[in-house]
């Protein structure tokens, strides 16, 4: 019975884990704010410029007006839900909530073309049809990219993080291939 009243009560590591957990958890929490605040300008919309040249802020403007279609000079590169994007390859947009237009979330870019239809003269089984391919990114309180193909026939919708894209039409003019594409 003398040997259990010398022995020190034996301690529990349980503690000493719980503080080295919680240093792990706080640690990872600032390094991810850290990073996340140097990586936050990589998707984010380009600055403002006013006819003198200078940045007069940090989001670009949005149309006021939905619905419409942009071409030629009257082309804009910031648009509502709701409005119709007409892009030619290699054209870069935003898209803005009608409910916070200052603050574009949403990012278009057109990489690509393809046709697919039947040459004149040739037969073939099936008629074809052309295609957009699309590179999305969405700059909300994360950031998530897809590429994806809009085509004439086959897949004229895509849905991407609750925003639905439909194809309206692929076109020619002497500025080159366009696409009209819906944005809700």
């Amino acid at each position: 019975m003398d040997d259990i009243l010398d022995k020190p009560p034996k301690r529990s590591l349980l503690p000493v884990i719980g503080v080295l957990v919680a240093f792990v958890v706080l640690l990872g929490a600032v390094g991810y704010y850290y990073w996340a605040s140097q990586n936050s300008g990589q998707t984010s919309a380009p600055p403002v410029q006013n006819l003198s040249g200078e940045n007069t802020s940090s989001t670009p403007p949005v149309q006021t007006s939905s619905s419409t279609v942009q071409t030629g000079t009257d082309r804009k590169d910031n648009y509502l839900l709701g409005d119709t994007l007409r892009l030619f390859k290699g054209d870069e947009v935003w898209v803005a909530a009608k409910n916070d237009p200052t603050s574009p979330f949403f990012q278009v870019t057109a990489l690509d073309f393809t046709d697919s239809r039947c040459p004149e003269g040739a037969q073939c089984i099936w008629a074809g049809e052309r295609g957009v391919a699309l590179h999305l990114v969405w700059n909300g309180p994360y950031t998530d990219a897809a590429d994806v193909s809009l085509k004439e026939k086959t897949s004229l919708t895509t849905e991407f993080n609750f925003v639905k894209l439909t194809l309206i039409a692929i076109d020619d003019e002497k500025g080159g291939t366009y696409a009209d594409i819906k944005v809700e």
